[in-house]
């Protein structure tokens, strides 16, 4: 049997350095291979090649070098191919570079689990190092109504951080806040974070692993996206398709967080409205989705690779 993780890159060499040697201290049980793909989403900053130098004589890891910055879903999704066809994976797993995992038998929990309870996309508890649990992201995902009043806040958002606005509507948004106490009842709180696992909830994109049932049937993730989304995205296509989407609490990782898109943008106007902008596409491509479900099928079900993106540029 083999787990593949796959590893999305971008410039932050100490993160993914530190991801990867939690990895490869992981315990590995008997008839099981582990098999890490770490893909470069076209750094250009001289990280890659180091990576290559410190860890190229390793058998179990392997680099793909993306010709021009994909995103986290099509970034992600060449290192699924590869992981898919290439190391014929039973299990990928699709893992932040600002993430490591501690739970030493995480492997071994990861088998059992599956042949306890089989699934089809699991997340694990996932802990900040303020000591935050961000998973289960949400207990549902958005409806029509909910993405296209997402849609109308966030134009108003990014039209407010171009015109300079922003700052005004901290002030206006805390005065309503005051007034009226948010009753939504669809997120989890840090404060009442679930310990038991739970199914047909959002999972977390940092840490989501594909079962072989899921990975039989489909290609990783809708493709269409640059950055965020994802995981509402995923949500909404297995309700779909009636996949068994489940959080469990008993296996767990680190997140440390946001350090990739850092590297993209520095101040924090800049970021916001570059936040802001790729968030606005992706709900309105989730929006078009819910309505157009066909296209779901379409993007994730299996389909012809390409063969460019699964070559092994490890040394």
């Amino acid at each position: 049997m083999t787990i593949a993780f796959v590893i999305l890159h971008y410039k932050t060499l100490q993160e993914t350095r530190e991801c990867l040697d939690s990895l490869l201290k992981l315990e590995q049980p008997v008839n099981l291979v582990r098999q890490i793909v770490v893909v470069d989403n076209a750094s250009n900053n001289g990280s890659l090649e180091y990576l290559q130098q410190q860890y190229g004589d390793s058998t179990d890891v392997h680099f793909l070098a993306l010709p021009e910055n994909r995103g986290f879903a099509r970034g992600n999704n060449a290192g699924y191919a590869f992981a898919k066809h290439t190391l014929q994976a039973d299990f990928i797993i699709l893992l932040n570079n600002d993430t490591e995992i501690v739970q030493h038998d995480f492997l071994a929990q990861l088998i059992q689990i599956y042949e306890k309870t089989p699934f089809d996309v699991l997340g694990p508890d996932i802990l900040t190092l303020d000591q935050q649990h961000q998973n289960p992201k949400a207990k549902r995902g958005y409806s029509q109504a909910q993405v296209d009043a997402k849609i109308r806040q966030t134009q108003r958002n990014l039209w407010l951080n171009k015109t300079g606005l922003y700052e005004l509507l901290i002030v206006w948004d805390q005065f309503k806040k005051r007034r009226q106490p948010s009753t939504s009842q669809s997120r989890f709180s840090n404060q009442s974070v679930v310990r038991t696992a739970h199914e047909n909830v959002v999972l977390h994109g940092s840490c989501l692993i594909f079962s072989p049932d899921y990975i039989q049937r489909f290609n990783g993730l809708y493709a269409g996206t640059f950055l965020y989304c994802e995981e509402e995205i995923l949500w909404a296509f297995a309700q779909l398709e009636n996949l068994r989407q489940v959080y469990e609490p008993n296996l767990q990782i680190l997140h440390k967080e946001d350090r990739a898109t850092e590297t993209i943008q520095q101040t924090a106007r800049v970021k916001r409205i570059f936040k802001l902008g790729h968030e606005l596409d992706s709900l309105r491509q989730l929006a078009e989705l819910m309505r157009r479900p066909e296209h779901f099928r379409a993007m994730l079900s299996i389909a012809p690779t390409n063969r460019e993106d699964q070559r092994d540029v490890s040394n």
